[in-house]
């Protein structure tokens, strides 16, 4: 885990080129605290910066970048299957670590041994075929591309590059409505013109003549939606979900630093310690945020910990003051447009346990691969309407007129099409004028159209993004056992309807139920979410509760503008 900054250019390296590049890699001495390096290849243009968190074979001949062969690499994240990759490839290795592996990969397969990782990962890596930049395929580590008229720069997070190139805000209307609409931008959008975050699973070659292509060289399968009754899953799936996760959280046991797990009170990460501690034999130790004046989880995780035997440890929020000015203090986490407040959270826990560890597992992706949120529940149970909108839209607009509440909110809910209908749902009902196209498949239920949205877009661009900065703010690394292409696939060979006709995440309860008594989890769980009524608890006039989202991120992208023009 590490920060990584670089470019390309159409021309030789000066004294000043290499004088800016080096205070961008220093810009991310927060991500990479033990060591730092860089590769100069002044005639071709090239240079590559790395901070470097040791995590995996802490000699130093693992630092980076790494060059073998006439082959150099630049790279964040971690390859968890390095063990069986290393196997596979046989020979003589001079290190210990995945960017070796890494680095020999792609000598052997090229750009098809991205198929064969199981990690997170953004990296750069120059070859005969010229420089190549990749990113994993939940988009766990992000890697900022600016474009400019001597070449391309890179790096792993964008105010490095905001900052030394004095970017201005693109204070747009179609970014605007998207940002208050979604609380994110879409990839490649930034907000800033000719920076651009690319993407997941996505391969971009930059040749020697400053060409520039680009590949998505992983798609997920389309949900299998079946047809007739609703079967429940027998004990057979339940041991291949039990075994794709124990082998993935296995993977992200390896480390050569202390490790532990950020317990909440819900099914994800409680099923993580489980199955750590009863099917692995490993005593994690665990720790929960408390926000006391919050959905406070840190009494049931106490209890979940104390029934698994496992160590534990609770922070209380309120001992920082990064909520006072919140608008604010987000545009310095990100830099570019996200609402997500909870990387404030994320980042008051891993200083809080930086002294005790430096890797820490967590429960993200699980709501998101079984259905887990309360508007699948709730657009399941209404799939009929969704689904026949096309009728019901006038039947209960004819209707509305009769004084009952609900077939008024069914009216409202129903009108438009499903990008219409979507942004309803997530923003209670406020939304922007302008609304957006988005890309919800035409093919196959709402429910299941929304899913796939937040796997594809809600997650890389707004969760993993607050998980990634928080963590990383306080040089801690973060592993997500869920984000695993194995068991993405999985979960979309299952019948979509099964996942969440018996309740949501029915299938990881059962799993979990082998080890705990289900009692003990927070049956109102939310996870590690930042109060927003702490903030307007400031104003005189505080909004309404279901405004108070959107609210903030109009102020967000105040704050966002406010800096551009400075």
């Amino acid at each position: 885990m590490c920060g990584i900054v670089g470019c390309q250019l159409n021309r030789t390296l000066s004294s000043e080129d290499i004088a800016r590049m080096g205070e961008l890699r220093d810009g991310l001495t927060h991500r990479g605290p033990d060591d730092e390096g860089e590769y100069i290849d002044r005639v071709n243009g090239l240079y590559l910066g790395h901070r470097r968190l040791s995590i995996l074979d802490l000699d130093s001949r693992s630092a980076q970048p790494m060059e073998l062969d006439g082959d150099v690499i630049c790279y964040n994240g971690e390859i968890y299957n390095y063990r069986e990759l290393r196997a596979e490839l046989g020979g003589d290795f001079f290190t210990e670590s995945d960017t070796e592996v890494l680095l020999r990969a792609w000598q052997k397969w090229g750009v098809l041994a991205l198929d064969k990782l199981d990690g997170m990962y953004g990296f750069a890596l120059r070859d005969k075929n010229g420089l190549h930049l990749a990113t994993d395929i939940f988009g766990e580590k992000p890697i900022y591309l600016l474009t400019r008229p001597e070449g391309f720069y890179f790096a792993s997070e964008a105010q490095v590059l905001i900052n030394s190139f004095k970017l201005k805000f693109d204070n747009s209307d179609t970014q605007r409505d998207e940002f208050i609409s979604l609380g994110f931008l879409r990839a490649p959008a930034t907000g800033y013109k000719n920076l651009e975050y690319i993407p997941p699973a996505m391969h971009i070659n930059i040749s020697s003549d400053g060409t520039l292509k680009r590949n998505h060289y992983w798609r997920p399968d389309t949900p299998h939606i079946g047809s007739g009754k609703v079967l429940d899953f027998d004990e057979n799936v339940i041991d291949t979900l039990r075994d794709i996760l124990c082998e993935s959280l296995e993977r992200r046991l390896r480390a050569d630093v202390p490790i532990g797990l950020f317990l909440s009170s819900g099914v994800d990460s409680t099923l993580l310690a489980a199955l750590g501690k009863r099917e692995l034999g490993q005593d994690l130790k665990t720790y929960t945020v408390s926000f006391p004046d919050g959905n406070d989880e840190s009494v049931n995780a106490k209890n979940i910990a104390k029934a698994l035997d496992l160590e534990h440890l609770v922070i209380n929020s309120q001992s920082g003051n990064l909520w006072q000015d919140a608008p604010e203090n987000i545009t310095d986490f990100y830099g570019v447009p996200i609402d997500n407040t909870t990387v404030f959270a994320i980042y008051q826990m891993c200083e809080a346990v930086k002294k005790h560890l430096t890797v820490a597992l967590s429960g993200l992706g699980g709501d998101e691969l079984f259905y887990g949120y309360n508007k699948y529940e709730s657009l399941y149970q209404n799939r009929f309407h969704y689904r026949h909108s096309g009728i019901m839209e006038p039947m209960f607009k004819g209707l509305a007129v009769l004084p009952i509440p609900k077939i008024k909110t069914a009216k409202d809910l129903l009108q438009g099409d499903k990008s219409q209908q979507f942004l309803r749902l997530k923003n209670d009902g406020s939304y922007t004028s302008r609304i957006l196209k988005l890309d919800l498949a035409r093919n196959i239920d709402m429910v299941h159209s929304v899913r796939m949205f937040d796997v594809h877009k809600t997650m890389p661009y707004n969760l993993i993004p607050s998980v990634d900065r928080g963590s990383m703010r306080a040089g801690i690394e973060v592993r997500s056992p869920f984000l695993s292409k194995k068991l993405l696939e999985f979960t979309l060979q299952l019948d979509q309807r099964a996942l969440i006709h018996f309740g949501k995440k029915e299938m990881l309860r059962r799993l979990l139920g082998r080890y705990i008594d289900l009692d003990l989890l927070n049956q109102s769980k939310q996870g590690f979410v930042f109060p927003l009524s702490r903030y307007f608890a400031q104003d005189d006039t505080p909004p309404p509760r279901k405004q108070q989202m959107v609210e903030f991120r109009k102020r967000v992208w105040d704050a966002l503008n406010y800096k551009g023009r400075s």
